[in-house]
């Protein structure tokens, strides 16, 4: 007979981890592109996901007077594109399964409050989280890779850090984990570059692992 471990909350990156919008975050990349006439190509840009999007923008070294219209501009187009985001399968079964077995989960994203939302009731709505935490959220703390936004969950929820683990796919999200003292498991079907020095390793096929022995 299979047996439970001792996890009792999940919490999860949100792009490469729930969802694949890679190919959105592409052609939203593209629009403030032509807008403002950067020459910073999407490649650029896709090295840095993973950070607060205006970090991102910091990281290019796009003057900030424009990162209101930046980012104004991208959500709009990525709104209009929501219904082409793509949920990992396998990973929405793994989360109504967590739910059935009454195992809390929780989001802490580097996308924006508002983009968030969008797709939770567009492709998630089905999932119950019982805390979701974005850049927007974190007024008075730190964006990833400070690992405040987990730190705020636990609190929120009462969590013991032992019964808690964050799932994510860059390095970022392995330092959010570490900053916060929590057990770390990289999604190796997302966007992040597989490190060794991670030591526990997913795969969507064998997820199930995680929830019993």
């Amino acid at each position: 007979m299979n047996t439970r471990t001792e996890i009792k909350h999940i919490c999860c990156d949100l792009d490469g981890v729930i969802i694949d919008s890679l190919d959105i975050m592409k052609i939203s990349w593209e629009a403030v592109v032509n807008q403002f006439n950067l020459n910073i190509g999407f490649s650029k840009y896709q090295a840095f996901i993973g950070k607060e999007f205006f970090s991102i923008l910091e990281e290019l070294k796009i003057k900030n007077i424009l990162w209101e219209e930046i980012k104004q501009t991208y959500d709009q187009v990525s709104s209009r594109n929501i219904n082409n985001i793509k949920v990992y399968e396998e990973f929405f079964i793994f989360l109504q399964k967590c739910n059935q077995q009454n195992i809390g989960l929780s989001i802490f994203t580097s996308k924006t409050k508002k983009r968030t939302a969008e797709i939770i009731k567009n492709q998630l709505n089905k999932i119950n989280f019982d805390k979701v935490v974005t850049p927007e959220d974190l007024i008075g703390y730190k964006p990833k890779p400070s690992g405040d936004g987990i730190k705020l969950i636990l609190k929120k929820l009462k969590i013991p850090k032992s019964d808690f683990i964050y799932i994510g796919d860059t390095l970022e999200d392995y330092k959010a984990a570490g900053d916060a003292n929590v057990k770390f498991y990289f999604a190796t079907w997302g966007y992040g570059e597989n490190h060794n020095f991670y030591s526990n390793k997913l795969k969507l096929k064998e997820l199930d692992k995680l929830l019993f022995n």
